[in-house]
């Protein structure tokens, strides 16, 4: 029987809850991951690239002027090694995380993500099932020219991390939480007054939108279709380190298959294997 241990990541990073924002965005940059562990003395929350991606919607200060503690998650949830990945899956399905930190002896011992579960569900679930038993649908698409900021409200929203750009209906392109934080340090909207003469002079204003989708989103889309051995398509978005794939029926975006989904499908087989 499969263990937690034999599939978490033993690094882990940390940062101090009087860290800026920016440092956090900056380790995630350099290091390829979402999630850091907040840890003064003992740990004390997480954050994520979607905290970020919160702070970047709700258009706070800039990134160097907020700090950890303003922005990170203060509920620790955790795994032990010892545990079946399918009971970590369950816990990560239950509380909507996409990692949880290793603690056993009050010692954190590394961390557990979407992504150490899809290699696990590669590995052990071979021919189980189909993408369309997993993928999200209906999936939410948007299109290039809309606001990103508008992208992260409705990511928030719809609790969801990614969203498929659309154009003639057909999909060219996808963005994701991971995107907005890192755009968060560019420039956000501002308001401003400009006079208009209609009979008498008077002052109106106006949000310019400096930032759109498609100047940040992805469009090298990966896709799969719905009846595809789910298993393989994991070892897919492992291989070319993706979160997600789109699922395309006759030429038209119906779904998408992420990390998330995976997740949630293993947490449901914890009495199963």
């Amino acid at each position: 029987m499969a263990k937690v241990k034999e599939y978490m990541s033993d690094k882990i990073y940390a940062v101090s809850q009087k860290d800026p924002i920016a440092t956090v965005r900056n380790i995630f940059l350099r290091k390829g991951v979402s999630r850091a562990l907040v840890y003064d003395e003992e740990p004390k929350g997480i954050i994520t690239d979607g905290d970020i991606t919160r702070l970047f919607v709700e258009e706070r200060r800039g990134i160097n002027e907020v700090r950890v503690r303003e922005a990170m998650t203060r509920e620790i949830i955790t795994a032990d090694p010892e545990e079946k990945p399918e009971e970590a899956a369950a816990k990560m399905k239950e509380e909507n995380v996409s990692g949880l930190p290793i603690i056993k002896n009050n010692e954190v011992k590394g961390i557990i993500t979407n992504t150490d579960l899809a290699k696990y569900f590669s590995e052990r679930y071979r021919g189980e099932s189909q993408v369309k038993d997993l993928m999200t649908t209906p999936v939410e698409t948007l299109n290039e020219g809309q606001s990103a900021f508008h992208a992260g409200r409705v990511m928030e929203e719809k609790g969801i991390s990614k969203i498929i750009i659309t154009r003639d209906k057909k999909a060219v392109g996808i963005i994701t939480e991971t995107d907005l934080s890192f755009a968060s340090e560019r420039k956000k909207p501002r308001t401003i007054k400009y006079e208009t003469d209609k009979g008498e002079k008077h002052r109106e204003r106006v949000k310019i939108f400096p930032l759109i989708i498609g100047d940040i989103m992805k469009e090298n889309l990966v896709t799969t279709h719905p009846e595809k051995d789910a298993s393989k398509e994991a070892k897919k978005m492992l291989e070319k380190n993706i979160g997600s794939l789109v699922v395309i029926e006759e030429e038209k975006p119906i779904g998408i298959l992420t990390k998330t989904d995976i997740t949630k499908y293993l947490g449901k087989q914890i009495n199963k294997k």
